[in-house]
């Protein structure tokens, strides 16, 4: 049995412990999340990126490309689903969690 890249947290939380790319969180978000979990009423859907994650679990170094990456996969997923977007009044925001990296070490 293959190992499951992505787990769901109380149906609010998707995360991976396994290096993906925004290609694989993308296809999997149409196929097995958006209409059991994101597409309801006045949803808001909270996407972080900018960063990865060291081996210890600690925050690595900024990827400004990866960013890039998921703010294209998000313009993508708002035009595939646009009607339901502007229906349920669904929101998609993205977070560059490099922008805490300097904080989070800092106050350590």
């Amino acid at each position: 049995m293959a190992e499951k890249v992505f787990a769901v947290e109380n149906m609010v939380i998707l995360t991976s412990k396994k290096e993906i790319d925004c290609h694989q969180w993308v296809d999997h978000i149409k196929k097995d999340y958006w209409d059991p979990l994101i597409k309801k009423n006045n949803s808001r859907f909270l996407v972080l990126s900018g960063t990865h994650r060291e081996k210890d679990g600690k925050l690595g170094d900024r990827d400004r490309d990866m960013l890039l990456d998921y703010e294209y996969a998000i313009k993508g997923l708002t035009r595939d689903f646009k009607d339901d977007m502007a229906k349920q009044k669904m929101e998609i925001f993205l977070e560059d969690i490099g922008d805490h990296v300097d904080f989070i070490e800092t106050n350590r």
